[in-house]
């Protein structure tokens, strides 16, 4: 069996390249309710004896929040906890929303969920009512959301390989077409 350099480039070698590439390009943000592409946590405190921290990403958009909630000092799950969140913006023309139910997520026994519609940027306060048998706790935290920043690069990369290899085979179609015609 001989290597020749040109097989690589055989339609069958780059479409397995090609979708192994993009499987691991739009794999790589979705991790269930943990981290997500451009996520930063916003709030994380002992709230009576709860342990709290939200992620969210800041942006305008279908904010996606992820909420961890515990027993205070330890990774013990709050069994019967209730979640609600609301939001507001101040200003001129002040705008609500919620309250949303933030269920509980499969990621684990601690998580729990919440998508915002947030239409506009500005200093949203978020309030998170945590309703358990042990106490009922409010807290409220703001976050500062941004406009979004318009094309993603993960999307432009993606377009961009495509056309690339979509430019090679063809090329080496017409080569091969080229060849035959002599």
């Amino acid at each position: 069996m001989q290597f020749h350099a040109q097989s690589i480039w055989r339609p069958r070698t780059v479409g397995i390249v090609l979708g192994a590439f993009i499987a691991l390009i739009l794999a790589s943000p979705l991790h269930a309710n943990g981290t997500h592409l451009g996520s930063q946590e916003v709030y994380s405190d002992d709230v009576g004896p709860y342990t709290l921290s939200v992620t969210t990403t800041p942006v305008v958009s279908l904010m996606h929040f992820s909420i961890y909630l515990s027993l205070k000092d330890t990774d013990f799950p709050v069994l019967g906890a209730e979640l609600t969140v609301w939001a507001e913006l101040g200003g001129n023309q002040p705008i609500a929303l919620g309250p949303l139910a933030a269920p509980r997520v499969d990621t684990g026994p601690n998580w729990f969920a919440a998508d915002f519609p947030v239409d506009e940027p500005g200093e949203w306060t978020f309030t998170l009512q945590v309703d358990a048998p042990l106490a009922e706790e409010t807290t409220t935290f703001t976050v500062f959301v941004r406009d979004s920043d318009g094309i993603s690069i993960t999307l432009v990369a993606i377009v961009a390989t495509v056309i690339g290899v979509i430019g090679l085979w063809v090329g080496r179609r017409l080569k091969m077409k080229k060849r035959k015609s002599k």
